[in-house]
């Protein structure tokens, strides 16, 4: 799980589930889908949405992605 605090309202929790699924929430809410959050959370963390063959990153690999680089700073 990785929390992505944010000065004022936005305050992200990343949580990836035993399953591989990727959760997030926002003030307690979950956000469903996840996707177009995780896409908006990579552009802030000035990570790729492409994977090394030019393709777009899925739900999981890009929940993975995040939590790894927020668990690194």
């Amino acid at each position: 799980m990785a929390r992505w605090n944010h000065p004022g309202p936005y305050s992200y929790t990343v949580r990836e589930l035993e399953n591989g699924s990727i959760e997030v929430e926002q003030a307690g809410a979950l956000l469903v889908p996840a996707k177009p959050t995780l896409r908006g959370l990579a552009r802030r963390l000035h990570l790729s949405l492409l994977n090394s063959n030019g393709n777009p990153l899925n739900t999981r690999q890009l929940g993975s992605q995040i939590i790894k680089s927020l668990s690194e700073v």
